[in-house]
């Protein structure tokens, strides 16, 4: 009898000890209020990598470069011909996004670096380290005043005396039957993409934050000396 009191003591005293191990993990509490107050934008604004370093943007990628350059420093950029590093060493590359475009025959990638002025933006679309073409975007409106002056059914030359600095290349190339189309930007960040229909005429007016509409936004991690993962790729 009493070898089984012991037994049973010491039994006691084994799930005491075993129970007090079992103790729940404490929440590190300012880590829980951090992750709180951290804003994290959608994964299609922000590359991956980017998301897991808790990088923010603003929604207007504009104000995400530091830098602004005289419109006479955006022809430069948008005429230069060197690589990446060559790029990056003249005029450091603070943002830049992926995008691709299919042909009837391909598909190609591309890097995009994009600086900024005080009224307009310069896209460089570079294919690994080769440069393929610039564009240069003048800009006139924020995005109230732009749509206050459109409307369903305005003619394409309406459009084009209201915003002479879109982009109209649709319109002056052999395949505009297919997607009549124009693409607009504003001060605020955004695009505008003006569809129209068989007569010329504004049948739909899509809007879009410019960091939303591409696949991935990210800052332009390259130093001085021209290290870059995509140029050691």
């Amino acid at each position: 009898m009493k070898n089984r009191n012991a037994f049973a003591i010491i039994i006691s005293l084994m799930i005491i000890v075993l129970s007090g191990c079992i103790i729940p993990k404490p929440i590190n509490s300012s880590n829980h209020n951090e992750s709180e107050n951290t804003t994290v934008l959608s994964s299609n604004q922000i590359c991956e990598s980017d998301a897991q370093e808790g990088i923010e943007y603003n929604a207007n990628f504009l104000e995400n470069i530091t830098t602004c350059y005289t419109d006479e420093e955006l022809n430069s950029i948008v005429r230069f011909q060197g690589t990446v590093a060559e790029l990056n060493h003249q005029y450091p590359i603070e943002l830049e996004y992926d995008t691709e475009a299919a042909s009837e025959t391909e598909e190609v990638s591309y890097q995009v670096y994009v600086y900024k002025g005080k009224e307009a933006f310069v896209c460089l679309f570079y294919n690994g380290d080769k440069r393929c073409f610039g564009t240069f975007h003048r800009l006139s409106y924020y995005l109230d005043d732009y749509l206050a002056g459109l409307s369903i059914g305005m003619d394409y030359n309406e459009v084009r005396k209201f915003d002479p600095e879109g982009d109209y290349t649709l319109f002056e190339s052999e395949f505009y039957l297919n997607d009549i189309e124009s693409d607009h930007f504003t001060k605020d960040g955004y695009y505008i993409i003006l569809h129209y229909d068989d007569s010329f005429r504004v049948d739909e007016i899509e809007t879009h934050l410019f960091m939303d509409y591409y696949d991935c936004f990210h800052p332009g991690n390259i130093d001085q000396s021209g290290a870059h993962s995509a140029i050691d790729d």
